[in-house]
């Protein structure tokens, strides 16, 4: 067996684990993830144009190749984080052609980025409820959601943080009540 046999697997590629560096009781891979900002986007904004689905499914395949560099790396490193978002289009245009990442309209780009974030905040969420007291840092994502939503029409605001409410998920700086 290659190397690229490995390397340039979409089916493998879908079980990258993420959180690789932070302690956790139940992993998650790149697919779980996928899946559940799928399941985001649909809840929170109605079933997307294929185009999304494709971005969805297709943008972290590349992390076969690079690993999951953890968030606030990237987050706090923007020369990284444009480098690695590079290599990672890098690793998917290795791929082949099947794996095609379609740009987004701005407000799907921006609903896309929402759903991703949020499902961190899930994630960490999910694992605070088990007791993992780590994951409560992974859980608050209240500063990047909230940087998100003040990019978003207000009929997707509204729709985001009516779900964040119901959810129970905190964003600062956010008027938490219901809005009608």
């Amino acid at each position: 067996m290659r190397k690229e046999d490995i390397t340039r697997n979409t089916r493998l590629a879908f079980r990258v684990n993420r959180y690789h560096t932070w302690p956790t009781t139940h992993g998650q891979t790149v697919g779980e993830h996928t899946t559940q900002v799928m399941r985001l986007y649909v809840e929170i904004f109605g079933l997307p144009r294929s185009e999304v689905w494709l971005h969805i499914l297709w943008h972290d395949v590349g992390e076969i190749q690079t690993g999951d560099i953890p968030y606030p790396v990237k987050r706090n490193n923007p020369t990284l984080h444009a480098e690695m978002d590079r290599l990672e289009q890098e690793a998917r245009d290795s791929m082949g052609s099947r794996v095609y990442l379609p740009p987004l309209e701005e407000h799907e780009r921006v609903r896309f980025k929402f759903c991703d974030l949020l499902d961190c905040a899930e994630h960490g969420q999910y694992e605070a409820r088990l007791g993992n007291e780590y994951m409560a840092v992974i859980a608050d994502q209240r500063n990047g959601l909230a940087a998100i939503l003040r990019q978003m029409s207000s009929e997707d605001r509204v729709r985001a943080t009516d779900y964040c409410m119901e959810k129970r998920i905190l964003l600062h700086g956010v008027q938490m009540e219901k809005v009608a």
